[in-house]
């Protein structure tokens, strides 16, 4: 049944959906600060498949919808490619800016390759049409085989965004429906768009197999938002680091004060010894230097204070050593200091 008008109003919205499909995931990866979940070989392969058929499209000169439509699904494909060099391999900016750099001048110089070769098979129409349909078809079937593998592996879902998914599976649909109210029906496309719902369909699947709590007692779109609100914003990110380097700091300086406390504790016997002693009168019997040293040796009170309390306890002792030595009655009171007498 042709209906011209639902065949441009399902269009419309299959093209649009599809233009913006990968906004989502490239947001979410931006949040997560990690491609982790996604599959960049998923990706590569839809690139290869938005060369190919993009520079089919600009040769059979079609609607400027359909070309920017796959041009824009090219470069997002490219973006979040970049994120996974950027957020996984830890490339700098400038190597960064390089591969991008390059990574697009290959790609003008193979559509322009591509371009001259259907340019020279421009009588058969009908095989180009044929040979793009299948690699196109080709390569974006086997794009979807890698993440369904990650998937899989992880027995997760985490990273991939399942807002992307609905619409990648929407957009296919609609373009379904706009070829079904179109006559005659165009199989070559219908054989591309329809690979898009097969598989966003095991995605959807996996993706209830292996989070299933995330998904009860909720409507659709409650789902989809909550999951894109777990991954944690910038904000968080920034105060989450500050508070491990607050801690760090902390923890180093806590370190520092303990070792400077530490150091002031440490009272040297020679200082004690060296020190001068008031109102101390050498006589013939020597005092008692090596006890001391080994009394006074070595001492590591636990605070500043119990240093000093130690340090006043053991002058008092010393200077009551002093006070009996001095008492002491001398044998002659002409000899001197060394037992020599006095001249």
């Amino acid at each position: 049944m042709e209906n011209k008008v639902l065949s441009n109003l399902f269009g419309i919205l299959g093209t649009i959906i599809w233009s913006i499909q990968l906004i989502p995931q490239i947001h979410l990866n931006f949040k997560m600060k990690s491609t982790k979940g996604v599959s960049t070989l998923c990706f590569s392969s839809w690139y290869a498949c938005g060369v190919v058929l993009a520079t089919y499209l600009v040769f059979m000169n079609s609607a400027p919808a359909l070309i920017i439509q796959i041009s824009s699904f090219s470069i997002f494909c490219l973006v979040i490619i970049f994120q996974y060099l950027f957020y996984e391999k830890y490339y700098p900016i400038k190597k960064l800016l390089f591969v991008i750099g390059l990574v697009t001048g290959l790609s003008f110089i193979i559509s322009i390759g591509i371009y001259m070769f259907m340019k020279s098979f421009k009588s058969n129409e009908f095989a180009l049409e044929i040979a793009c349909t299948v690699i196109s078809s080709s390569l974006m079937a086997i794009g979807f085989l890698p993440q369904i593998l990650v998937i899989y592996q992880s027995k997760s879902t985490v990273g991939l965004s399942k807002i992307f998914v609905f619409m990648d599976f929407c957009g296919g649909v609609f373009s379904i429906l706009s070829l079904s109210f179109h006559n005659p029906f165009d199989w070559m496309a219908f054989s591309t768009y329809v690979i898009v719902p097969i598989f966003q369909s095991i995605l959807m699947a996996m993706i209830y197999y292996y989070d299933p709590k995330r998904f009860a007692g909720k409507s659709s779109f409650q789902q989809i938002n909550d999951i894109e609100q777990q991954a944690p914003n910038d904000q968080e990110l920034l105060d989450g680091h500050a508070i491990l380097s607050n801690d760090h700091e902390s923890s180093h300086e806590s370190d520092s004060s303990a070792l400077l406390v530490k150091e002031t504790q440490v009272i040297n016997s020679s200082t004690l010894l060296t020190s001068p002693t008031p109102n101390v009168q050498h006589t013939g019997t020597p005092l008692p230097t090596q006890a001391t040293t080994l009394e006074f040796d070595n001492i590591l009170p636990e605070s500043v204070l119990r240093s000093t309390d130690a340090l006043a306890k053991q002058t008092e002792i010393l200077n009551q050593s002093t006070s009996i030595l001095l008492s002491i009655p001398q044998p002659n009171s002409n000899l001197g200091v060394h037992g020599y007498p006095v001249s």
